[in-house]
């Protein structure tokens, strides 16, 4: 894309020419015209061409793109630069990219590590974490801080209890808290209640309880669940538990023995503008 460079062009230092006053037919439409009728064939005039130019011009401006006169693209490249993801898998921080005055942020916060077991007792599984969505006004080049919680490691063998899932965050726009760990054999094998919760999101989601360790149930406690992730079932396979998948899913407690409890994947904060 690139703006009007023949001999013919006002110079760019003159500025655009202002526009005459509205016209005889607004909101109107081209047409080639027909000679026999007569109809004449519509006037493409500077004030039309001019609007289109700097319409196009603005948008590739914004996403910071130069214009080339040998480029097809310039329109597309900004699009892109202005719409996009970025995906946080530990804390740091956002720039709102040039032109964007609103994102979509999702945050998951972490679920909770399930109990370990000891001898024939089983370990409860942890909570889900919480989730929350909201649509942020934003400033181009603001600086946000977000903060995503990581993993919470599950009990350790001999029947620990599992650790607690952390908070993430969205600078002060949203929040989600973690899930608490499962209990470990020692104290009882019984699932975490204490589930995560999205808060000041537009859309606000807590986590799932864990399950109960025992005998009669099979095996150790599954694990709460979050917004988007399924609880893991129980296990029986006197090993420990494979780390949760998804994030703000809670570990599964530990089958007997004397094994660890699951591990989370912690939380996630998703950000597109």
């Amino acid at each position: 894309m690139y703006r009007i460079d023949n001999a013919t062009a006002v110079p760019s230092g003159s500025g655009i020419p202002a526009p005459a006053a509205p016209g005889p037919r607004p909101n109107g439409y081209f047409t080639v015209g027909n000679p026999s009728g007569p109809v004449p064939a519509t006037v493409v005039d500077a004030d039309w061409l001019n609007c289109i130019q700097e319409e196009i011009c603005t948008v590739i401006a914004a996403g910071s793109i130069a214009l080339s006169k040998g480029s097809q693209r310039n329109l597309l490249d900004a699009l892109f630069a202005m719409h996009g993801v970025q995906v946080f898998h530990a804390t740091g921080t956002f720039t709102v990219p040039a032109g964007v005055t609103r994102c979509d942020a999702e945050v998951w916060g972490g679920g909770g590590g399930g109990g370990a077991s000891s001898g024939a007792n089983y370990g409860g599984g942890g909570a889900g974490g919480g989730y929350s969505r909201k649509l942020c006004t934003v400033t181009p080049g603001q600086v946000i801080t977000v903060t995503v919680a990581p993993s919470a490691i599950g009990g350790a063998a001999g029947g620990f209890n599992g650790a607690g899932g952390a908070t993430s965050s969205f600078g002060a726009f949203c929040t989600a808290t973690g899930g608490a760990g499962g209990f470990g054999s020692t104290a009882g094998g019984g699932p975490s209640t204490v589930v995560g919760v999205g808060a000041s999101g537009d859309i606000n989601f807590n986590g799932t309880s864990g399950g109960d360790g025992s005998l009669a149930l099979g095996g150790g406690g599954f694990s709460g669940a979050s917004f988007g992730g399924a609880s893991s079932p129980q296990v029986s396979s006197g090993s420990k538990p494979q780390t949760a998948a998804f994030p703000g899913v809670g570990g599964r407690g530990a089958s007997n023995g004397s094994v660890a409890g699951g591990d989370t994947a912690g939380g996630l904060v998703v950000v597109r503008w």
